[in-house]
């Protein structure tokens, strides 16, 4: 537990625990983003252009997608 803050709990992995994640498949997002990379610029341009139409049309501009999760790299803080 935090020494500043009773409601922070902070965790360590385990060996057992590197281990599993080491085996883990790829991050969805990170074999989407190989994928894109690999696509000719007209695609990515195809590609960019439905998805921020799409996002227009679901009024997603007024959405706040900023992540709540807060990934410290330093624990102790």
């Amino acid at each position: 537990r935090s020494t500043t803050d009773k409601r922070v709990v902070n965790t360590v992995l385990t060996d057992a625990g590197r281990e599993i994640l080491s085996t883990a498949p790829t991050m969805l997002h990170e074999e989407f983003i190989s994928q894109f990379e690999a696509l000719p610029d007209w695609e990515k341009t195809q590609l960019l252009t439905s998805m921020q139409r799409v996002a227009f049309m679901m009024d997603a501009e007024k959405i706040d997608a900023a992540p709540i999760l807060d990934l410290r790299s330093d624990p102790t803080r």
